[in-house]
């Protein structure tokens, strides 16, 4: 709030500070972290990163108000083959393979 009142500008290291980015990296690395990002995000669940991105931007806009659409897309990701397969996977020690199922 107080940035957005004030209009302070910040640097990246105060930016890290305060929550506002996940990592600060050189301008040299900045591709490769971007990628090593992109990478982790592509080997999860399919339906489990879809669902995770529409409960993060329609939590944002309603705010405080009725979240019961997004418990269900929460529940219908956590009964899906996918989940199922992440659990089986992390028990045998395995590689999980989804299918966006």
């Amino acid at each position: 709030m107080e940035l957005a009142l004030t209009g302070e500008l910040i640097d990246a290291p105060r930016a890290l500070a305060l929550g506002l980015v996940s990592k600060v990296v050189s301008p040299e690395d900045l591709m490769a972290a971007a990628l090593a990002v992109a990478e982790r995000i592509a080997a999860n669940a399919p339906l489990a990163v879809m669902a995770t991105k529409e409960v993060v931007y329609e939590a944002a806009a309603l705010g405080r108000l009725d979240m019961g659409s997004l418990r269900a897309k929460v529940a219908h990701v956590g009964a899906s083959a996918d989940a199922k397969e992440g659990a089986r996977a992390f028990i045998e020690r395995r590689p999980p393979v989804f299918r966006g199922e």
